[in-house]
């Protein structure tokens, strides 16, 4: 795993909706924007499974995803590749689903979590070190 830098957390908070792509284990790709999500610690996003469909079934057959965030006004993006463990109990679902009935309004499902570990970390946006790996 890979210990995400300060000023590359920022980026993606400061999007706050980012896309999470996975594929399904012969290959076909899916993205889906996400909003439920938060840093678990400096190497784990924790995502939350309201409504996946296409993503989830990806996640059960091949555990892998990638996260994407830019910041216009910093002119950074960044992707990072990450592996998945989807969980339906325990510590981090029990997080989760408190967390998720205890917003105003609609009372969301939170069917699973996804604990995504980030493995490597790239730039992604244009110019000198477009699509380097950082980590």
């Amino acid at each position: 795993m890979v210990k995400v830098p300060v000023e590359i957390r920022e980026v993606f908070d400061r999007q706050r909706v980012i896309p999470l792509g996975t594929a399904s284990a012969s290959g076909v790709p899916n993205t889906a924007y996400i909003g439920s999500w938060w840093w678990e610690d400096d190497e784990t996003i924790l995502v939350v499974d309201n409504f996946f469909k296409k993503t989830r079934m990806n996640l059960d057959e091949n555990p892998v995803a990638s996260l994407l965030a830019w910041s216009r006004e910093q002119r950074k993006s960044y992707q990072m590749k990450c592996s998945a463990t989807v969980l339906t109990e325990g510590p981090a679902y029990d997080k989760a689903f408190k967390r998720e009935r205890s917003r105003k309004g609609f009372h969301y499902p939170c069917k699973a979590v996804m604990l995504l570990k980030v493995e490597e970390i790239y730039r992604s946006w244009y110019g000198e070190g477009a699509g380097d790996k950082i980590v």
